[in-house]
């Protein structure tokens, strides 16, 4: 009895960490807009950076407030790298995607994400959703 206990345990507590990875598997904007709302994914606000090429294309890099240095461990005065989960788009307020290309230094942007970040040079984060500020 107590082997079939341990085995339906070991089974339910696989199946909760298959459901909070997502099965590899990206959200779709819609679903974190909900994540966001219900509190299970957090957004934090940044600029875009100067370090990206004029064109939109390349890696995606944002700059954050300097007064957060000491708080944050994704804080970089050369830039955070940012990696989307999906879709590398970034979208206004009304959800229409906005081209690279169009985005300005200095823009605000709100990321949503998991709020981890990789210990790498630059530091780097993952997306699963940008909007303009």
């Amino acid at each position: 009895m107590k082997k079939l206990v341990s085995v339906i345990l070991a089974f339910a507590m696989l199946l909760s960490l298959a459901a909070c990875s997502g099965g590899g598997q990206s959200l779709t904007p819609e679903q974190v807009d909900q994540k966001v709302e219900a509190g299970e994914i957090g957004t934090i606000q940044a600029f875009y950076s100067v370090r990206n090429k004029a064109d939109g294309t390349g890696d995606f890099y944002v700059q954050f407030n300097s007064a957060l240095e000491t708080v944050f461990d994704f804080y970089s005065a050369d830039g955070t790298l940012v990696e989307f989960d999906g879709d590398a788009v970034v979208y206004d307020k009304a959800g229409n995607v906005v081209p690279r290309s169009e985005l300005e230094y200095g823009q605000g942007l709100i990321i949503a994400f998991n709020g981890e970040a990789e210990d790498t040079d630059p530091p780097t984060i993952k997306a699963y959703k940008i909007t303009l500020a």
